[in-house]
């Protein structure tokens, strides 16, 4: 009696191990898609905040952006994205909502995702962390603001595939700051620590986003997308054997 009395015991407390993990799971499941959802709101909002202003030219309006609600940016802070570089296969935008060009590109972006079936891009916010540079009537800008040490570290990571910084003064004349910089907006595709792709609209392209994109540049960015994103479908679509992947 005292033998089926143990047994009974052991089934119990087995299932209600299995219960406590099944329900662990399933609340750590909604959170995961409930943060999801609620990052989604939050770049949509963000973006959209911004299609009634105008430029700091007090004249000019911002381009008027209409984002889906369950697009597939997760926020990630500076900090954070430098463990992701490192430890998952990524996509990754930087950017911020008041950057013009970000603006004429980034519904373009997520129509690209859409297209090949991307749903994760994590966003990192560039806005206030990057140093700052001002034209100042010599052959050397002044820097005026040092940028955060996550965004100093992240330079260093992308080093090889960042173009030098230029600043214009008044008179449009550009002038070489001696420093890489992450541009926004920036898409990059990392696998554990290996850049595969990364793309900010390159010089060599010979785009003029000062009136925004035409249909051709549109075209540019779109295909550069869809390319990068091969990489993410090309991974996830490898078929693994007895004898490996």
């Amino acid at each position: 009696m005292e033998k089926r009395n143990k047994i009974y015991l052991g089934i119990i407390l087995v299932c209600t191990f299995l219960v406590i993990i099944i329900c662990g799971l399933c609340i750590y499941g909604k959170n995961k898609s409930t943060n999801k959802q609620t990052d989604a709101m939050r770049f949509k909002e963000e973006y959209e905040a911004f299609n009634d202003r105008v430029l700091s030219d007090g004249k000019t309006p911002y381009l008027k952006l209409n984002i889906p609600q369950d697009n597939p940016f997760i926020y990630k802070s500076p900090k954070e994205i430098l463990d992701v570089l490192t430890s998952e296969t990524a996509i990754i935008y930087f950017g911020y909502a008041a950057c013009p060009l970000a603006r004429d590109t980034v519904e373009i972006l997520l129509e690209a995702a859409l297209e090949k079936n991307i749903k994760t891009i994590y966003y990192v916010d560039i806005q206030n962390i990057r140093d700052e540079y001002e034209a100042n009537g010599t052959l050397f800008p002044t820097k005026t603001k040092n940028g955060s040490t996550a965004y100093q570290e992240l330079v260093s990571f992308f080093d090889e595939h960042l173009e030098v910084y230029y600043v214009e003064d008044s008179n449009n004349f550009a002038f070489s700051t001696g420093v890489k910089r992450i541009a926004s907006p920036t898409v990059a595709v990392v696998d554990h620590g290996e850049v595969k792709s990364i793309y900010a609209g390159k010089s060599e392209d010979e785009l003029n986003f000062i009136n925004g994109l035409n249909e051709e540049q549109k075209e540019i960015f779109k295909n550069k997308y869809i390319e990068m994103f091969s990489y993410i479908n090309d991974k996830e679509n490898v078929v693994c054997t007895e004898k490996g992947c």
